[in-house]
């Protein structure tokens, strides 16, 4: 199994945003591919190696794909 955490908001710094990353690394550093971190907001979408993903603005309609409420 994996954890996925999940941010949705600005990447500024006064909301967390640098701590929130910060702290995930660290976390990867232990649990490597068990974890993964998924950044929705105003960033430019790109894979980083480390486990984290930026998507750019949430899209209801591209983002939600969960087999609990299909279609």
């Amino acid at each position: 199994d994996k954890l996925r955490i999940t941010y949705l908001g600005p990447d500024k710094e006064y909301k967390g945003f640098n701590l929130l990353v910060d702290a995930f690394k660290i976390i990867y550093k232990r649990y490597g591919e068990k974890v993964e971190l998924n950044i929705y907001g105003n960033v430019i979408p790109q894979k980083y190696k480390d486990g984290i993903t930026l998507y750019g603005k949430y899209n209801y309609n591209r983002d939600c794909k969960s087999s609990l409420y299909p279609g």
